[in-house]
């Protein structure tokens, strides 16, 4: 067997040497073919890149071509255009002659009318000062009838007073005449003085009861001239309302004759300026009937037009100034918008890395507290949707012994503890100087009380725990107890205790 393979070896070796010489042949050729793929790709990328050119040059000559088509239509157009602005300023021109006419005759017209209007004015001009000096002396006797009243009542106020005081006088003396005669009447005699008394109260009352009469005479008098220099007050106060109205009317009426004075000036001013105008530029051979006919033309036209609205540029530029300034406050906006936008996802994307950051650290913290609480075990944070701003948290934990589940279904117990892991897991993350727990381990047994109170004690190191509770494991782990007992009905007192002093005095 071994000289058979001795003698198969010289065989293989030569058809090894055979093999490599056909490999190196092959690789030969393999060469050139990559080199004339090389050549080929290369002479392909040439052709392309002129393929390439002559589509840009091509398509540039095509623009060019499009561009002087352009221009030619655009010249042709415009050249329609001239040929038309030449043939409608022909028509202007014939009938700017003909407008020449009857602005002619319009312009002796208007100035017959406004020779007429002067002359109405100056007619109503008098009228105007006579009706201010009527107006004058209505008034003036207005003014004299008012203080002749003002006169009038402070005299019968005056009188009104004194006849008021009669009147009491009389009331008086009526009175004591009734009880001087009631005395004679029943028989007592009042003495001589008395009589005499009542002779000159009798005599009083006859003076005053004249003076009485006097008065209301007076009052009757002075109340019908009061009426009197009324109707004249009120018969002058129409007299000024009269006045007042026509002055006002003929005032409005000068007005109204000024302005239209003032436009049949500028008006018969225009004309003038047009009919100059037009005589300069009309030809030596044009015949009065064909631009009469043109101008009767002219005038029907202007009238089918209507009437021309002559604030419309002002509006239009009132418009414009205020749409210029719309856009600008549009473009400020849109500004202020960008920038807003801006903040707001510059503020959303800081608010997502914070909350992140938080987040992660606190699910640390959560899971590191978590077994030290339960002994074991462990516990996440989880995130109900993948937007963080908007996404809720779901409480994932896993007691010793109990597979993965929500908080919601476990025990009361294990409840409490995890919230308590959860509490501690914020508290580390921001502590604070003082921290107050109201009875959390109430629903613990006494090895989760030992371990709470483990976890408590580590809590301790960086801040003040404050621990309310009747459980007596946390009141031995407590280092000052602080007790509230009634030694007497109605009276509470505090009672405080130093567990290492306690313990020391034992000791001893």
């Amino acid at each position: 067997e071994l000289s058979r393979l001795g003698e198969e070896v010289p065989a293989i070796e030569s058809g090894v040497a055979e093999s490599e010489q056909e490999l190196e042949g092959l690789r030969t050729n393999l060469d050139s073919l990559e080199t004339q793929q090389k050549s080929a790709r290369d002479r392909a990328a040439v052709i392309l890149q002129k393929l390439n050119e002559d589509r840009q040059a091509y398509a540039d000559r095509q623009a060019r071509f499009d561009q002087i088509e352009g221009r030619r239509q655009q010249l042709a157009d415009e050249s329609e255009e001239i040929v038309s602005e030449l043939s409608r300023t022909g028509s202007e021109l014939d009938e700017a002659r003909r407008h020449f006419a009857i602005a002619e005759d319009e312009t002796g017209a208007l100035e017959r009318q406004r020779e007429a209007l002067l002359t109405e004015k100056e007619a109503l001009t008098r009228k105007l000062s006579e009706a201010r000096v009527q107006a004058q002396a209505a008034q003036d006797r207005r003014h004299e009838a008012e203080l002749a009243l003002q006169h009038s009542q402070a005299s019968l106020e005056s009188h009104r007073s004194s006849l008021s005081r009669l009147q009491a006088q009389s009331s008086r003396m009526q009175q004591r005449y009734e009880q001087l005669s009631q005395q004679l009447s029943t028989g007592e005699d009042p003495g001589v003085a008395m009589g005499d008394r009542l002779q000159i109260l009798l005599t009083q009352r006859s003076e005053a009861e004249q003076a009485l009469a006097e008065g209301r005479n007076r009052h009757s008098t002075i109340e019908q001239e009061i009426r009197q220099v009324q109707g004249a007050l009120s018969e002058c106060e129409q007299e000024v309302a009269s006045a007042r109205e026509n002055l006002e009317s003929k005032r409005l009426k000068d007005q109204e004759l000024a302005v239209r004075l003032q436009t049949l000036e500028e008006q018969i001013a225009h004309d003038e300026y047009v009919l100059s105008h037009i005589l300069e530029n009309l030809p030596q051979e044009a015949e009065e009937a064909e631009w009469t006919t043109r101008s009767e033309r002219l005038a029907q036209k202007i009238v089918n037009i209507g009437p021309v609205n002559l604030v419309a540029i002002e509006e239009f530029e009132e418009q414009a100034e205020r749409k210029e300034y719309l856009d600008s406050q549009h473009a400020d906006l849109i500004e202020a918008l960008e920038t807003l936008s801006g903040v707001i996802r510059k503020i959303d994307r800081e608010t997502r890395d914070r909350f992140k950051s938080t987040f992660d650290s606190l699910n640390q913290g959560f899971s590191d507290f978590f077994p030290q609480l339960f002994g074991g075990g462990n516990a996440v944070l989880q995130l109900t949707e993948e937007d963080l701003l908007a996404a809720g948290v779901t409480v994932m934990a896993r007691p010793p012994g109990k597979r993965n589940s929500t908080i919601n279904l476990l025990s009361g117990g294990e409840k409490a503890l995890t919230a308590v892991a959860l509490l501690f897991a914020l508290f580390k993350l921001n502590p604070a100087p003082f921290c107050i727990l109201d009875e959390v381990d109430a629903p613990l047994d006494d090895r989760n009380v030992e371990r709470y109170c483990k976890t408590l004690r580590t809590l301790s190191e960086v801040s003040q725990l404050v621990v309310i509770t009747h459980n007596k494991i946390t009141m031995e782990s407590a280092d000052i107890l602080l007790g509230v007992t009634m030694g007497e009905p109605g009276v509470s007192s505090i009672v405080s205790v130093d567990i290492d002093e306690a313990v020391r005095l034992a000791a001893q």
